[in-house]
């Protein structure tokens, strides 16, 4: 079955509601709207000159992406000793590993169709510039899945059980929440500016990684799938 897991869900072994964790989502919150980003950016216009506030972008964003991710290793630090609760374990039944095979090439497929579709060819971008062109979008990645497969839709989870789901009805929610939220919401950019291919493979990235995920109780398989999605779109010399 769809929604039929390897084992049961990780039983809550600390308050997950204590004030000092929501302290933390609170601020992961504010990384999750961008929050850092605005902040950081407006401060870099400001001590940039006019004609240099292409600069001043570029530095606020990656300066706000890092402040942003503090909360986050903070949370996890704070529960360093409880991390298989947030499905922070490689151990996972090795026949995912076909699943896991078959979603790569799927990835590597789609981003390639996606690329010869965006500028009708695939350019590979310059093997000696890969270290700066591939931190962000690969680090990025990294924080995405902890934050969303891993933070949230653990928090969700339980939230839901104290509201009366039952384990399984808490699981197809937080399932239906995380990936709407991720795909549809937080990558709403994509429609904005028009790119519906784009839009839609995140969508399903984020559908792929929240199902596998759940299955698996491992985030190893997402942060994967993610990082090689993130990979492939800076080397194939199209931005995300």
């Amino acid at each position: 079955m769809f929604f039929q897991y390897e084992s049961e869900f990780p039983t809550p072994t600390i308050d997950s509601w204590s004030l000092k964790l929501k302290i933390l989502l609170f601020l992961i919150l504010l990384r999750t709207f961008k929050v850092y980003y605005w902040i950081t950016r407006q401060i870099f216009f400001l001590l940039y000159p006019q004609e240099e506030h292409f600069m001043a972008d570029k530095v606020g964003t990656d300066l706000g992406l890092l402040i942003g991710t503090i909360p986050i290793f903070l949370f996890f630090w704070l529960n360093r000793e409880y991390l298989s609760q947030y499905f922070i374990t490689y151990k996972f039944s090795p026949r995912y590993i076909i699943i896991i095979a078959i979603g790569s090439i799927f990835i590597l497929i789609a981003t390639l169709s996606y690329s010869i579709e965006n500028i009708n060819t695939v350019i590979i971008f310059p093997i000696q510039l890969w270290p700066e062109r591939l931190f962000f979008p690969l680090y990025l990645g990294l924080i995405e899945e902890l934050e969303f497969r891993s933070i949230f839709i653990v928090q969700i989870y339980y939230l839901l059980l104290k509201k009366g789901s039952s384990s399984i009805q808490a699981q197809i929610q937080s399932f239906l929440i995380i990936s709407l939220f991720f795909g549809l919401i937080y990558h709403f950019k994509y429609f904005l500016i028009g790119n519906f291919i784009l839009y839609i493979l995140v969508f399903l990235l984020g559908l792929l990684n929240t199902y596998i995920t759940l299955k698996t109780r491992s985030i190893i398989p997402a942060i994967f799938f993610h990082l090689l999605f993130n990979f492939y779109f800076a080397i194939f010399n199209i931005t995300l």
